[in-house]
This record gives structure tokens, sequence and C-alpha cells, in this order.
């Protein structure tokens, strides 16, 4: 029941970050912000995101958390994309393999994988049985964080059905 409450929580906080940050828009004028993208195979079918991306890294002590997305607007309140959730009681770095253990003292899994299909529906790394999460960052610097993704999702409806996130790319701002 504790993790059943837990990943619901943690669902929800993940669904709320992605809706606030789908709020930022790309700026088309800003060079900086060309060649950042999230990419992605879902069951083998190529995915790439790039009109909305952002890095996005938080502390409140214990908990290190860092936010990748990427997206793209589908419809007026509708958004397509990865997003991907680290959490550590350590500083967040590079060439760190991020996975779905459990962070002991903070009781919640290292990385987590969100996909929103164009539909609005989502599927979890936190909902699967065996998720396999790994996420590394391989670069980082203040403007910029480079790395790979890969796991499986489950459906957060009907929490059944299964899809694998294979070679999984990511070059994202940081905010």
């Amino acid at each position: 029941m504790k993790k059943t409450i837990f990943t619901k929580v943690l669902l929800s906080s993940i669904v709320f970050g992605l809706v606030a940050l789908s709020s930022c828009k790309k700026n088309n004028d800003n060079p900086s912000t060309a060649g950042f993208y999230v990419k992605f195979k879902l069951d083998g079918t190529d995915k790439q995101y790039s009109g909305i991306t952002t890095a996005l890294f938080t502390t409140a002590l214990p908990l290190y958390q860092c936010a990748l997305i990427g997206e793209k607007q589908v419809s007026g309140t509708v958004y397509e994309g990865m997003g991907i959730n680290i959490y550590n009681d350590a500083a967040i770095a590079a060439n760190v393999t991020y996975t779905d253990a459990l962070v002991a003292s903070l009781g919640t899994p290292q990385a987590i994988l969100l996909y929103t299909d164009a539909t609005g529906a989502q599927a979890s790394s936190a909902t699967a049985t065996s998720p396999n999460v790994k996420v590394v960052i391989t670069q980082m610097d203040a403007s910029s964080v480079t790395g790979t993704f890969s796991g499986t999702i489950v459906s957060t409806t009907d929490l059944t059905t299964t899809q694998t996130v294979t070679e999984g790319q990511f070059h994202l701002p940081r905010m």
C-alpha cells in the first residue's frame, strides 16, 4: 500500500513538473536554442522532440533533482514528449549511471521516465514491475546537458500496456 501511495504522489509530481515546464515556449529568434532535443526509439519507432526543451536542476537538501524535458505542443493543452527525472541524495553528476534503484535515504527511484503521447495518455517507468531504467549524463556544463537513457514504461491508465524505450539521447539547454 505504501508503494502505491508513493507511486501516485510521485506520478502527480512528475505530471505537475511537465505541465509547469510545458508553459515555457521556445524562442525561435534565439539561435542559442537551436540543436537541442530528446530522441529515442519507442518499441522500435523513432521519436524526437525539439520544440520545447529544458534541463532543470533543483536542490532541496537532502534531495537533488534534475528534470530533463523534450516535448512538442500537439494542441492547446496537450504536449507530446518525454520527461526524465533524476533524484539523488548527492549532487547529480556526469558519468554516473542513474537507475530505477531506490535511493534509500529518499525512498524514491534514482531515475524515472515519463512519456506522454499525442492524445495525452501517459506511460511511466514508475509503474513498471521491471523498469530497467538507465540514465547517464555524459556531459554537463553551465549551459547544456547531454546524455543517454533507456528503460521500460507502463501505461498509467491500465497499468498493463508496456513499451520499451531504447537508444535514448538528449542534448538540452540548462536552466
